[in-house]
């Protein structure tokens, strides 16, 4: 129908009658998105690292998805006891993020980067204290404590595989065998 058949009360009903549409569609949408707001789900994971029965103390631990496990993966350092918590891998954040998001995971123990001692796992004595001042300290002072047996440092032959569910926090001991059986993934 052409514009002129309507008269100025019919054009301002369609008016409103279009706005509330738009407005109902806009709450909706909102809504909706509250409802299924959230992002992924992270599960805490901890537990001790072990070599033939013994604490693996201050030693990277990396758990890396395998294929269909969103997200990418977590990670951790294990302290004077050989106990880890693990942080997600989620790049952009710029806090902490504890856990890992459920699924399948190939886990690695590795030397850290950075030798680590207890004092790494405590607040700094004086805060204004260098970071160049500690890493200096820290390489001339730690060495090597244990040989980690070099089928677990590469995700590629590490025989651990773990799968993470999503029911709460997951307590995960890792025991390493000192001779453990090498196995290429493909």
């Amino acid at each position: 129908m052409p514009m002129s058949n309507y008269s100025g009360s019919n054009l301002l009903f369609l008016r409103c009658s279009t706005l509330d549409v738009g407005r109902s569609v806009f709450v909706a949408a909102c809504v909706s998105l509250l409802a299924g707001c959230g992002g992924p789900k992270y599960v805490s994971v901890e537990g001790t690292v072990t070599l033939t029965d013994k604490p693996l103390t201050y030693k990277s631990v990396m758990f890396t998805p395998e294929e269909g496990t969103p997200g990418s993966g977590a990670g951790g350092y294990t302290n004077g006891e050989g106990k880890y918590s693990l942080l997600a891998i989620v790049y952009g954040i710029t806090e902490d993020l504890e856990g890992i998001q459920p699924g399948r995971y190939r886990v690695t123990i590795s030397e850290s980067l950075i030798p680590l001692s207890e004092a790494d796992f405590g607040p700094l004595e004086t805060p204004d204290e260098a970071p160049e001042a500690i890493l200096v300290e820290t390489l001339e002072n730690v060495a090597p404590s244990v040989t980690i047996p070099a089928a677990y440092t590469d995700k590629d032959t590490s025989p651990l595989v773990v799968d993470v569910s999503e029911s709460g926090e997951v307590a995960l001991d890792i025991k390493l065998k000192s001779n453990p059986e090498y196995r290429v993934w493909p």
